[in-house]
């Protein structure tokens, strides 16, 4: 989950998870 390692990228995934 690179969102949690990097929410800064502001993926998709990153928006679906940590919207």
């Amino acid at each position: 989950m690179k969102t949690l390692l990097e929410p800064a990228q502001g993926t998709s995934l990153d928006d679906e998870l940590c919207p």
